[in-house]
């Protein structure tokens, strides 16, 4: 996947595939009659998250809501599109009262038509113009259409779990509502293209990429999907990152969080297996440098500690992300420039800085230094800029930090 395709890049909702070039969302959220709880999945104990293969192919989950429990899987490779999928594990109520619902939404503008005979769900752009389309295994129960996401949760909450008044063919947000007495198990396409209906999905079985072959394997895979799983888009700056968690992005660091050495060491992390990401976070931090070349040791969307730094973590992570894919220009695009990092008034290491194109809006914070940063790299800095080698750490340890073997 590039960094503008589909994946679950909003910090708020883990379950949710958005597409950055598009702007449009498919959302899924679940409603229990029995507890009359209706839930938009936010990151917590109802969510269980799994695999993300190596390869970014395919993404596991599980949810848990009053008693009921889904595994979900997203093929983002499937030959016709992206394949989403649930299967029913365990009922709290009885399935007829227990709603899974999938939501799609886009972009100012954006229209969605449904047609009835077909079952095929369209949607169109402010320009008229088709982007997507979804069809179900079995179509859904009711296909309904709101203002927004908070708007279906007050019907919900109001109206309970059969509400037929909001029913329709054409609106700017739709849901998709399935119960599990008529869909325990199902699978939608979503393409950019006219697809055939899907089949309904079988039992649940082990991804063949979810088998490992020893210990190390094993580690690389769970440090992978930590790291994908927290890979995130900052909407307020314009740019994806690894965030610290998600559980901290929205309700405590007021949208982003960057952590100097925290970020750098997701860099060092992504460099075992893709290199654009372990670009992407290091980016992220020389966003923040000061006029004096300070990095600061955090900013985030309520503050900015610009008058204190962390120890130089630069250094470890360069050299493996520089070398991840031999393919990779690592240092091409955004980055230009050289500025001096300095530890306890030693000797300088010059490490280039970004200069933001329009493309890659400049970071803001609501409530960061009152003193605004300069996003232009310095072509005469105050100081003596020297360069500096580094060497690679081996991460090729026999038996501990092998790197994995992909077919």
């Amino acid at each position: 996947m590039t960094p503008t395709g589909w994946s679950t890049w909003n910090p708020e909702r883990p379950a949710e595939l958005s597409d950055l070039t598009s702007g449009f969302r498919l959302t899924p959220v679940l409603y229990s009659d029995r507890a009359a709880s209706f839930t938009q999945l936010p990151p917590g104990p109802q969510l269980r998250l799994g695999l993300r293969t190596i390869d970014g192919g395919r993404i596991e989950f599980e949810t848990l809501h009053e008693d009921t429990r889904l595994a979900w899987s997203y093929d983002l490779d499937a030959p016709d599109g992206i394949a989403i999928e649930w299967h029913r594990l365990s009922s709290g109520e009885w399935g007829l009262r227990f709603w899974v619902t999938l939501c799609l939404s886009g972009p100012e503008g954006t229209r969605f038509i449904y047609d009835r005979e077909s079952g095929r769900l369209q949607g169109f752009d402010a320009a008229g113009e088709a982007r997507l389309e979804i069809r179900a295994a079995k179509d859904p129960l009711l296909v309904t259409f709101h203002d927004s996401l908070e708007a279906l949760a007050a019907e919900f909450e109001n109206q309970g779990y059969f509400y037929l008044a909001s029913r329709g063919t054409e609106g700017r947000f739709v849901a998709l509502r399935f119960n599990l007495v008529e869909a325990p198990a199902m699978r939608l396409m979503l393409s950019t293209a006219s697809a055939a209906r899907p089949d309904l999905p079988g039992a649940p079985e082990t991804s063949p990429a979810a088998v490992t072959t020893g210990p190390a394997q094993e580690s690389l895979q769970a440090i992978h999907d930590v790291m994908a799983w927290n890979h995130v888009f900052d909407g307020i700056n314009g740019r994806p990152y690894t965030a610290l968690t998600r559980n901290w992005s929205a309700r405590k660091f007021g949208g982003f969080g960057v952590w100097l050495n925290d970020v750098l060491y997701n860099a060092l992390l992504w460099s075992h297996f893709d290199a654009e990401k372990a670009r992407q976070n290091i980016e992220a931090v020389f966003a923040w440098q000061t006029e004096e070349g300070n990095f600061p040791c955090l900013v985030t969307g309520n503050d900015a500690w610009q008058d204190r730094s962390q120890p130089p973590s630069r250094p470890m992570s360069s050299g493996p992300c520089s070398s991840a894919r031999a393919s990779v220009d690592f240092w091409s695009g955004p980055i230009r420039g050289f500025c001096v990092i300095t530890n306890g008034g030693g000797a300088g290491a010059a490490w280039p800085r970004p200069a933001w194109s329009p493309s890659a809006p400049a970071p803001r914070s609501e409530r960061a230094s009152t003193r605004a940063p300069s996003w232009q790299p310095r072509t005469s800095p105050p100081w003596t800029t020297r360069r500096c080698t580094i060497r690679r750490p081996s991460m090729r340890t026999p038996g501990c930090c092998s790197r994995p073997t992909w077919a």
